[in-house]
């Protein structure tokens, strides 16, 4: 959205939450509100209540952190009022028609079905899975190679690079003497630090002074955590074997320079312990391995009992089929029917167009579909379509699926402005593509109205401007004349604003007609205007322009419609008080992330 339109929409959601608070629809709480108390209410929709935490993140959501130069109380208030108006919408979902289209069944199936799979699994396989504290210890004793941690070592250094010594002026020595001779120069400077570490100096400060490692410089040279084995020889058998934790290397040459090395903290070379977080690891991967066993053979059990019959005439042959012809039947009574095939075969086939309808892809088919179905029957052989869970979840799909469609009337229909439109916005905003706006011009001035209508009778005849200018001027001089009517090129600094305006709306080569002001009457002749950008310039930027405000009308319009008999009371000293918490937005969830052994 461009600078303009948002500014439309901003003084837009301000104007509405203003005129809603003159009407008496905003009304104020007391004003006892803790902006720091997440669970604060700051408005309440209807009997909805808006937390200080819940517009904590819809700020976070319009972009808090991405502002650049916030107008923090327009923000909020624009961020306040959308959020008003999503509430409302919410609300009066609840009762808004919809329509159970063959596409909204489809889905709403599909989601049900879901739901029966997932209770079905939960109750029968879930529950029948357990993993005792024995067999974490046992697991964990039998494949203790899996929790060895390698010999690891917490490093600072402070480094002497070979192309950031200085060298003096080399005269004609080669490159063997000159590399010999920046050796010598990097050593002398790293056995400087190093003395300086030896007498007591910190070694913090040294690296900060004279590290060429300007990263590590900065925090003190500290470098990174090393296993061993990740560096070459040299640095690697001096940070885990030769120096104690805490100790200073000598400086050690490398093929970039010299390092001085030092020792933080050296661990590993041992195996996890069996702490909580380990065991809570272990339990879950052995309570995966055994729920995906007791699955297969509660499957297997299933389908021991369902007696599934496909029908071979069909995967076998090129038979026509009709909504009424059965694909399966389980349980000798029921039938599974051609249209189940066909949605999952356009599945498929809107995945990959280039699948051929063979036999084997229809066994593959009607296996998934056998498989799923044996699961959804089996679901509500024990109910489970008649649970509260179950119809809970429908009940939170149709209201979805109404907040949805009522949702989309916010968005504008496709929408072209027509070449008159585009035309009539130019002629008003011409203004808006000038820059440095210019006109040369001719004139000539004349003392009195009726002077004035005798050259336009001229000039209307077809009289030569200039010369019927030269005729008129009251000057004797021939050269006066001639720059007093040659203005040349001008702009609005040069002349009257309203002059400049009156004759800029001229065509080029166009003539005015008198125009009254405290000199006299002029006539004015336009040569040339520059600073407009013609319209077949602006074209594109004035369609996209019209286009967003017509987006930005239809949404406005929405956004009143949703706030229309609601009944919204907003703490109004609270809001102007609270500023954005950032610790309270929502953590990520690793609960079921665990530790990598």
């Amino acid at each position: 959205m461009n600078k303009t339109a948002i500014g439309l929409v901003t003084c837009l959601a301000i104007t509405i939450i203003i005129s809603a608070c003159q009407q008496d629809q905003y009304k104020s709480f007391d004003g006892g509100g803790d902006v720091d108390d997440s669970t604060a209410p700051i408005a309440i929709v209807n009997n909805d209540t808006v937390t200080l935490k819940e517009y904590n993140r819809a700020l976070n959501n319009h972009g808090w952190h991405r502002q650049e130069n916030l107008d923090t109380m327009n923000f909020k208030k624009e961020v306040l009022h959308n959020h008003l108006v999503y509430r409302s919408a919410r609300i009066k979902a609840e009762d808004y028609p919809l329509e159970m289209t063959e596409e909204i069944q489809e889905r709403l199936d599909d989601h049900l079905n879901g739901i029966l799979r997932k209770m079905l699994f939960e109750n029968h396989v879930e529950t029948r899975v357990e993993v005792s504290d024995e067999e974490v210890q046992e697991y964990y004793n039998s494949n203790q190679g899996r929790f060895y941690r390698p010999v690891e070592a917490e490093v600072a250094h402070i480094y002497f690079d070979f192309e950031r010594t200085e060298i003096p002026d080399s005269g004609d020595m080669d490159s063997t003497a000159l590399d010999e001779l920046r050796d010598s120069l990097t050593r002398e400077r790293a056995n400087e630090v190093y003395a300086r570490l030896q007498g007591g100096q910190s070694f913090e400060k040294m690296a900060r002074a004279f590290s060429d490692d300007k990263a590590s410089a900065e925090q003190g040279g500290y470098f990174r955590a090393l296993n061993q084995g990740q560096l070459e020889p040299a640095l690697d058998t001096v940070i885990f074997s030769s120096i104690e934790v805490g100790k200073v290397s000598e400086p050690i040459k490398t093929e970039y320079g010299y390092h001085i090395i030092k020792v933080l903290e050296r661990s590993g070379d041992d195996y996890a312990p069996l702490d909580d977080d380990l065991r809570e690891f272990i339990r879950n991967e052995l309570l995966s391995t055994k729920t995906r066993a007791e699955a297969a053979r509660y499957f297997d059990s299933l389908v021991a009992v369902s007696d599934i019959q496909y029908n071979m005439d069909f995967i076998q042959g090129d038979i026509e089929m009709s909504d009424s012809d059965w694909v399966i039947i389980m349980h000798e009574k029921d039938t599974i029917y051609y249209p189940e095939y066909e949605k999952r075969r356009d599945r498929e086939l809107r995945k990959d167009p280039r699948i051929q309808e063979t036999m084997i892809f229809k066994r593959e088919i009607i296996g998934q579909i056998a498989s799923t179905w044996m699961l959804i029957l089996e679901a509500r052989k024990h109910g489970y379509h008649e649970s509260e869970e179950y119809l809970q979840a429908k009940e939170d799909f149709l209201y979805q699926e109404r907040l949805n469609k009522l949702m989309k009337q916010r968005q504008a229909k496709d929408y072209e402005p027509i070449d008159s439109q585009i035309a009539a916005y130019y002629e008003v905003h011409k203004d808006d593509f000038a820059e440095n706006r210019m006109i040369s011009i001719q004139q000539v001035i004349l003392e009195n109205k009726t002077t004035a209508e005798e050259v336009q009778a001229k000039l209307d005849s077809g009289a030569n401007f200039y010369e019927t200018a030269l005729e008129y001027y009251p000057a004797d001089e021939e050269e006066i004349k001639k720059m007093a009517i040659n203005l040349g090129w001008i702009s609005k600094d040069d002349i009257s604003p309203d002059f400049f305006n009156e004759i800029y709306e001229l065509e080029t080569g166009e003539i005015s007609e008198p125009i009254k002001t405290e000199w006299g009457y002029h006539i004015v002749k336009v040569l040339g205007k520059k600073g407009v950008q013609p319209l077949e310039s602006v074209r594109i930027e004035i369609r996209k322009k019209l286009m967003q405000d017509y987006k930005d009308s239809i949404e406005a319009q929405w956004s009143e419609q949703m706030l229309e008999g609601v009944e919204i009371r907003v703490d109004k000293d609270l809001f102007n008080e609270f500023i954005f918490h950032k610790e309270w937005l929502p953590k990520p969830d690793f609960s079921k992330m665990f530790p990598r052994y």
